[in-house]
């Protein structure tokens, strides 16, 4: 968003909801963070995160509210949302 913050909290139980088979990556036991990055094209992001390395968690995925997200996560091991604005 330009020009704006947006800022929402989720829990963990709200995360493992929108990403059901995501676990916590073995040694991250107390990952606490998540944050996402809102952009109107979350598949060519996902492909430059995906060529520079990172490990993914979701490719991306459109919501039954028409959200297109997928996540990733950074080199700690916390989970990035990558995902078009609601």
């Amino acid at each position: 968003m330009r020009g704006q913050t947006t800022l929402a909290f989720n829990t963990r139980e709200d995360v493992q909801q929108l990403i059901p088979d995501y676990t916590i990556p073995s040694g991250k036991a107390h990952q606490t963070l998540e944050i996402g990055f809102v952009t109107d094209d979350v598949p060519t992001l996902f492909q430059k995160v995906v060529e520079a390395g990172y490990e993914t968690v979701l490719a991306p995925v459109k919501k039954p509210w028409g959200q297109v997200v997928a996540y990733v996560l950074d080199p700690d091991g916390h989970l990035i949302e990558l995902c078009t604005p609601m």
